[in-house]
């Protein structure tokens, strides 16, 4: 994955052991490769992709919500790409990623409002039990 690589300033640098990239990858990226490319390829099958969106593009969106940086260190993050273009890209591929699990964040929703008396712990059973795969 060579946009991995640039994107984590390592292109110049030589390839560690398949651990330690894979640890590299998910502190820059917030999941491992397996996870990122699952995702991707889910969002293909599923027609959700966003019209002339690249893998580059969700590379991009992992950054974003791994880092949550401000406009300007995102962009260097992303190659120094435009910051229109880094915010169309990255919540094209929120929406299209949520899009995928939209029958999960219904039923989220309904079970949120149905059990808001009980408190917080209510509210992270629902979670875990929704984005474990």
């Amino acid at each position: 994955m060579n946009l991995r690589k640039d994107m984590m300033s390592r292109s110049e640098k030589k390839m560690g052991s398949f651990i330690v990239e894979n640890r590299r990858f998910r502190e820059f990226f917030g999941v491992g490769p397996d996870v990122a490319l699952l995702a991707w390829n889910m969002m293909c099958s599923a027609g959700s992709l966003p019209e002339g969106g690249i893998l580059q593009h969700w590379l991009w969106t992992l950054c974003f919500l791994k880092v949550s940086a401000k406009q300007g260190p995102l962009c260097a993050l992303c190659g120094g790409a435009g910051p229109k273009t880094v915010h169309k890209w990255v919540w094209l591929f929120i929406d299209a990623f949520i899009w995928l699990f939209k029958d999960a964040f219904i039923a989220l929703e309904s079970e949120v409002v149905s059990h808001q008396s009980n408190g917080c712990s209510c509210h992270f059973t629902i979670f875990s039990n929704i984005f474990l795969f």
